[in-house]
C-alpha cells in the first residue's frame, strides 16, 4: 500500500504536467508548414512557436495526414490546428482563435505559354488539387478539362513542362513549388482573384477560455509589432493578404 500511495503520487504530478500541454497539428502546405526531415518549419509554426513562448503555453508540434488532423482537432483533448479554413459547416466544430492570413485562389500561367490569355471551359487544361474546393468550383462551373493533381508541386512540374495550361490554385504555394523544382518563377503570371477564405488557427472546445484569449491578445501584438512581418519576410510571402482584424478576440 506505501509503494501503491507513493506511485500516485508521483504519476499525479507528471500527468497534470502533460495535461497542460497544447498540441500544435498540421499537415504539410509549404511554405505555410514545411517538414524537412525532422525539423518542422515554416510560417505558420514559427509563428505560432514565438506566440507560445510570449503566452508561456507548453506545447508540442505534430505533423500527420489532414484528415487526421481535423479529427484530432474537433475530439481534443488540448489541440490547436495551426491552419484550418473558416466555413458554415465548421462554426461550431472547435473555437477559433486568430486568422492568420487569407487565402486567395486565382488562374495562374506560364507568360511563356498559350497566347490565348481567355481561360476556354471547354479547351483550357486546368490542374487543380484533387479533392479540393478548388475541383468542385470548378466543376460547379463547368470547366470541362480538370486535371486533379495529389499535391501542388505535381501541378508546378505539369505547368513548367507546358503539360497543362494553366494551375488552379495559390499563388504563394505554386511560386514555392517552382523555386522547390528550380523552374523559373518569374515566368509565372497571376490572373485575377477567384475564390478567397481567412485561414485560423483553431482550438478543440476544452482547451480554456483564458488561454485562448492569452493567444488572441498575444498574436494580434505580433502582427502590429512587425513580428509578423519578419516571418513573412523569412518564407518571401510579403504580400500575402491579411484578413482585417478590428480586436484582438474573434470569436
Amino acid at each position: 500500500m506505501l509503494c501503491l500511495f507513493s506511485a500516485l503520487i508521483i504519476a499525479g504530478p507528471a500527468k497534470a504536467a502533460t495535461d497542460d500541454v497544447l498540441t500544435l497539428v498540421g499537415s504539410e502546405a509549404p511554405p505555410f508548414i514545411v517538414k524537412e526531415g525532422d525539423k518542422i518549419s515554416g510560417f505558420i509554426p514559427d509563428l505560432l512557436r514565438e506566440a507560445a513562448s510570449r503566452a508561456r503555453v507548453k506545447y508540442e508540434l505534430k505533423l500527420v495526414p489532414w484528415a487526421r488532423a481535423y479529427k484530432m482537432a474537433k475530439k481534443g483533448p488540448g489541440v490547436a490546428l495551426m491552419m484550418i479554413a473558416r466555413t458554415e459547416h465548421r462554426e461550431n466544430e472547435m473555437q477559433w482563435v486568430y486568422p492568420l492570413f487569407r487565402a486567395e485562389t486565382t488562374f495562374i500561367r506560364l507568360k511563356s505559354g498559350s497566347t490565348k490569355r481567355d481561360i476556354d471551359k471547354n479547351e483550357t487544361s486546368i490542374c487543380a488539387l484533387a479533392r479540393s474546393a478548388m475541383v468542385g468550383h470548378l466543376k460547379r462551373n463547368g470547366y470541362r478539362r480538370i486535371i486533379k493533381a495529389p499535391d501542388i508541386q505535381s501541378c508546378a512540374e505539369l505547368l513548367g513542362n507546358k503539360k497543362v495550361d494553366v494551375i488552379f490554385g495559390g499563388w504563394f504555394t505554386t511560386v514555392h513549388a517552382f523555386r522547390t523544382l528550380k523552374l523559373p518563377v518569374d515566368d509565372l503570371a497571376k490572373g485575377e482573384t477567384v475564390l478567397s477564405i481567412d485561414i485560423y488557427l483553431t482550438a478543440s472546445k476544452d482547451v480554456p477560455a483564458q488561454r485562448i484569449k492569452n493567444l488572441q491578445r498575444i498574436i494580434h501584438q505580433m502582427t502590429t509589432d512587425g513580428t509578423y512581418g519578419v516571418f513573412l519576410s523569412q518564407y518571401k510571402l510579403q504580400g500575402l493578404p491579411r484578413p482585417k482584424v478590428k480586436a484582438a478576440s474573434t470569436n
